[in-house]
């Protein structure tokens, strides 16, 4: 079956355990079918040539080597299927934060271009400027959470109140991990010390 839109296949798995072999099997069918197939592998890889991949049962595919992931896009072209051998270390994004939009091209840019917003505190000395229509104290709260990538698109959904220095989060939430998530970003609000998440979960009473 061949999918009409993009998609992200990931064979993850231990040691040993034929993940190559079930990639390059992967790559064989596409190719066999038609399509047109690059083969991303990080030069840090030196088991093999730069050029080839290699299972251990001795398959192997023509690659291409980077040596940074931002190459990537770069080099695929008009690819059908674009892969990738062995998991590379996490580059921060150069792009910014963004949120959905009205606007025509589908996005807002939520916030700068910073890597996280815990990079400074929220205080009167970092703000992005302009009238708010919330308390001063909530509306920085909501600013920290809409210039972080982690909890940027959240920033519109939550009701925030702030009863002395405790920030009060309510609202829904798409993961039972976003309320951490929620919380160390709001922690670096100056003025807050704690937050008490009562956001819920989709999908769990």
């Amino acid at each position: 079956m061949f999918y009409t839109h993009g998609w992200v296949h990931v064979i993850a798995g231990c040691m040993f355990c034929g993940k190559t072999d079930e990639m390059l099997r992967l790559l064989r069918r596409f190719s066999i079918a038609g399509r047109t197939v690059v083969l991303i592998k990080p030069r840090l890889d030196t088991r093999t040539e730069d050029r080839t991949v290699v299972s251990r049962s001795g398959a192997q595919h023509t690659a291409v080597a980077v040596d940074d992931s931002r190459q990537i896009e770069a080099l695929v072209g008009d690819a059908d299927i674009v892969a990738i051998e062995e998991g590379q270390t996490w580059v921060p994004p150069s792009d910014p934060p963004t949120v959905p939009s009205d606007d025509p091209q589908g996005i807002d840019v939520a916030a700068g271009t910073g890597v996280e917003g815990m990079d400074e505190r929220y205080d009167g000395d970092h703000r992005t400027g302009g009238d708010l229509d919330e308390g001063d104290l909530n509306g920085r709260i909501r600013e920290a959470i809409r210039n972080d990538a982690a909890t940027s698109v959240l920033a519109d959904r939550l009701e925030i109140a702030v009863v002395g220095s405790t920030a009060i989060l309510r609202g829904v939430v798409d993961d039972i991990g976003d309320g951490d998530a929620l919380a160390a970003v709001i922690e670096q609000v100056d003025g807050i010390d704690d937050v008490r998440d009562e956001t819920a979960v989709v999908g769990l009473d």
